[in-house]
């Protein structure tokens, strides 16, 4: 577990594929490069981690990626600065929810390198696409990968009133080929539900690649939507925005 965990932090942050050597010399390792490939060899077998063809290196399979997010994911709460800074920023937009909803989806966008989307009941998608952002990211180099994002946001367009009224938990991931709208080689989903104080139900999808750091955005995610419901107003905000963001939002 100790070694997957390594190995999609890794990747997450260098896009490359993680050899044994490359384990090795990390600090928090006392394991040998043989020992690391015989552990990579039962992590290949349980079709957790895979070979790419034109390197030693190994990268994460969807599966890796699940039971990394299932087990092995730390979720850590976003800290009362970034919680502060965030609501700051929402407090400058000074109209309905309509326009909340649009500042929040770009803060999201940028927070998360992500195309943010947001939509509420019977209303049109708020999109914050992060294009460039993305375009960046190696997995996008090919343009089959660019046409495969495009195809995920229509399909997300065409789907929004059936995500808002979904039933089920609040935060769902669909990791690569998981997604039930289509699938993705190299695309992740992460949906959220909310429910605005005046009763309307809505819902956040952020799509990225898959080599996206899920705990951070789950922390982002997580507290925009109570953000969104009011539910962090009574004290924390209260005292430190004088009420304005309480008075805002209801």
């Amino acid at each position: 577990n100790k070694i997957l965990k390594a190995i999609i932090r890794e990747y997450v942050k260098t896009a490359l594929p993680v050899s044994s050597s490359r384990l090795a010399g990390k600090d928090n390792f006392n394991l040998s490069p043989a020992t690391i490939r015989n552990e990579m060899a039962v992590l290949e077998a349980r079709g957790l981690i895979e070979q790419p063809h034109t390197s030693s290196g190994r990268v994460p399979t969807d599966q890796g990626y699940r039971y990394f997010v299932d087990y092995l994911l730390s979720e850590k709460s976003l800290s009362r600065e970034e919680q502060k800074k965030l609501a700051l920023e929402l407090l400058k937009t000074k109209a309905g929810h309509n326009k909340l909803l649009r500042r929040m989806t770009k803060i999201l966008s940028r927070l998360t390198g992500g195309i943010a989307l947001t939509s509420v009941q019977d209303d049109e998608w708020v999109f914050d696409y992060g294009l460039s952002r993305l375009l960046r990211e190696p997995e996008f180099d090919e343009k089959a990968s660019v046409s495969e994002m495009v195809e995920m946001v229509d399909l997300l367009d065409e789907h929004a009133n059936e995500l808002v009224n979904e039933r089920g938990q609040e935060l769902e991931i669909y990791i690569g080929r998981e997604n039930p709208l289509s699938a993705s080689r190299n695309c992740s989903l992460m949906v959220s539900r909310f429910s605005l104080p005046s009763g309307e139900r809505g819902v956040i999808a952020i799509l990225g690649p898959k080599r996206m750091r899920y705990g951070r955005n789950m922390s982002i995610l997580d507290y925009m939507i109570k953000l969104l419901g009011g539910a962090t107003l009574g004290g924390f905000f209260l005292v430190d925005c004088g009420g304005q963001l309480s008075k805002f939002l209801y």
